[in-house]
């Protein structure tokens, strides 16, 4: 009975304390600014995350992140992750590794970037933030809502090529120019799902979406390698 209230005691003040995760491990030059602070520190292994720290690892530098949920983020180099809550977070920059575990926050775990806001109803996902903006998707499926305006989504046609697809639409040479050559608009619309083994790039309010490439597993491996040596 007593180790019972010892432990219903840590709990109660883990969740009090306002504590949404854990720094397991550190490479390099990671750091951290609290809500309360105008200053950022330096991470060590063991920091206890709060609501509203914002952790940026610089770089060669990359961190390892469990959540109370147990669900796992991996900061690449040169990432800004802002920590609203749990389960809200901020992707300010950089590329990021997520891992869902718990299904009770799939549906309301969300990242937030410059460019969609990702609910998450999947599991495994990476988002890039940098000059190339991307959303890979391994297992599961997540929600895409655009900030502002429509999304104009395209994906690939079969067997098109650039002569058929500038019949079929006006734009289309337009479109050439502009790297779309081979893809067919399916959609305007402020939210849509991305299923697993595709991934997204953004440009402003135009999207692609296509099928995962070697390259793309390589991401993955890149984490999980990471993960793995921890």
């Amino acid at each position: 009975m007593k180790l019972f209230l010892m432990l219903m005691i840590a709990s109660f003040t883990y969740i009090y304390a306002g504590v949404i995760g854990g720094v397991e491990y550190v490479q390099g030059n990671v750091k951290v600014k609290s809500s309360d602070s105008i200053k950022k520190e330096k991470v060590q292994e063991g920091y206890k995350i709060q609501e509203g720290d914002i952790i940026t690892s610089y770089k060669d530098s990359y961190a390892k992140i469990v959540l109370i949920d147990n669900s796992t983020l991996v900061l690449d180099a040169d990432s800004i992750v802002h920590f609203a809550t749990s389960s809200q977070m901020e992707q300010e920059k950089g590329r990021v590794y997520y891992k869902v575990t718990s299904k009770k926050v799939k549906n309301s775990f969300k990242v937030k970037t410059d460019f969609a806001i990702i609910g998450i109803k999947g599991t495994t996902f990476i988002v890039k933030a940098e000059e190339q903006k991307e959303v890979l998707l391994q297992e599961g499926v997540v929600g895409i809502n655009s900030i502002k305006e429509e999304f104009e989504l395209y994906r690939k046609k079969v067997n098109a090529d650039f002569e058929a697809f500038k019949a079929e639409q006006q734009e289309g040479f337009e479109e050439y120019k502009n790297g779309y050559s081979g893809y067919e608009k399916v959609m305007s619309t402020k939210a849509f799902d991305l299923e697993k083994q595709n991934k997204l790039s953004f440009d402003e309010n135009l999207v692609k979406e296509d099928s995962f490439e070697k390259d793309d597993y390589k991401e993955f491996e890149y984490f999980e390698k990471l993960i793995d040596e921890i």
